[in-house]
């Protein structure tokens, strides 16, 4: 028997009806692509993902940065910053790109 699970994402016996969708997911991240999950809340975006790295056995880092509450690209940035700084080559990446990104706009407001 399924039982119905709330709150926190889904995994092992009660993710079930999506191996398509986490095949595919799967194949995406092994041949190096970015992906953006996006869809309404509780469609199983969360599950999905941790799925993927549970059956990727730790090849990559599941990473979840819930923009729900941010209400300015100052916010965003701030919840992407929270959640990568544990993870130190993920967090310096972030830093270089929102610095490049900032330089860029600098720069575009100076013209």
């Amino acid at each position: 028997m399924v039982k119905r699970a709330l709150g926190n994402w889904v995994t092992g016996d009660n993710f079930w009806d999506r191996e398509a969708e986490l095949d595919l997911f799967i194949e995406y991240l092994s041949a190096g692509a970015n992906l953006l999950l996006t869809a309404p809340r509780r469609i199983g975006k969360t599950s999905l993902m941790h799925e993927a790295a549970v059956r990727m056995g730790g090849e990559f880092i599941c990473l979840e940065v819930d923009l729900q509450k941010a209400h300015s690209p100052a916010d965003a940035i701030v919840a992407l910053s929270v959640q990568t700084r544990p993870h130190l080559p993920i967090w310096n990446k972030t830093k270089r790109i929102f610095g490049e990104l900032v330089v860029s706009v600098k720069q575009m407001v100076v013209y």
